[in-house]
C-alpha cells in the first residue's frame, strides 16, 4: 500500500475562528469529498484542548485521560515552567510533565502534559489549570 500527498492547501483569513468544509478532489476511478477543518488563531501561545472534559465517570474505579498541547505562535521562543492545579484536586493527576524548563521554539506545537481524573465522589467537578511560562508579557506568563 502506498501514500502519498495528492494535495497542498492554503488558507487565508483575516478573522480568528474555526473554518470548516470541503476539498472535492476527482480522480480517473472516483470523486473524493475530504472534509477539512481550520482553526485561525492570533498570535501568542495557545493550548489544546481549551476545555479539558473528562465526560461522566460512573465509577470510582474508572478514571479518563487527556494529553494538553501547546502551540508557540510568538516570535521567540517560550519555556514551559510549571504545570498545576490551584484547588489541588486529589482525584486529578498531572503526568508527562518532568521536563520543566521544556523550551519550545516559534512556530512548533508540543504534547507536554497528560491530565487524568479518577472518579471519586458524585457531583460536577469543575476548575482550571494553570500553566506558568517565561513569556515577558505578564498578561500570558500565566494561561488558565
Amino acid at each position: 500500500r502506498q501514500s502519498k500527498a495528492i494535495i497542498y492547501i492554503n488558507f487565508l483569513s483575516h478573522t480568528t475562528g474555526k473554518f470548516k468544509g470541503y476539498i472535492c478532489i476527482r480522480t480517473d476511478v472516483d470523486t473524493l469529498l475530504v472534509p477539512v477543518d481550520i482553526m485561525v488563531t492570533k498570535g501568542g501561545v495557545h493550548v489544546t484542548p481549551e476545555l479539558v472534559d473528562f465526560q461522566t465517570l460512573v465509577s470510582p474505579l474508572q478514571s479518563r485521560s487527556m494529553w494538553l498541547t501547546l502551540t508557540n505562535l510568538n516570535p521567540k521562543p517560550i519555556e514551559l515552567l510549571s504545570l498545576y492545579d490551584p484547588k489541588q484536586d486529589p482525584n486529578l493527576h498531572i503526568g508527562g510533565f518532568d521536563q520543566k524548563g521544556l523550551n519550545v521554539m516559534p512556530g512548533a506545537t508540543v504534547r507536554f502534559a497528560k491530565v487524568t481524573y479518577h472518579g471519586g465522589g458524585e457531583g460536577v467537578m469543575q476548575g482550571k489549570l494553570q500553566l506558568i511560562i517565561n513569556d515577558t508579557d505578564a498578561v500570558s506568563a500565566t494561561l488558565d
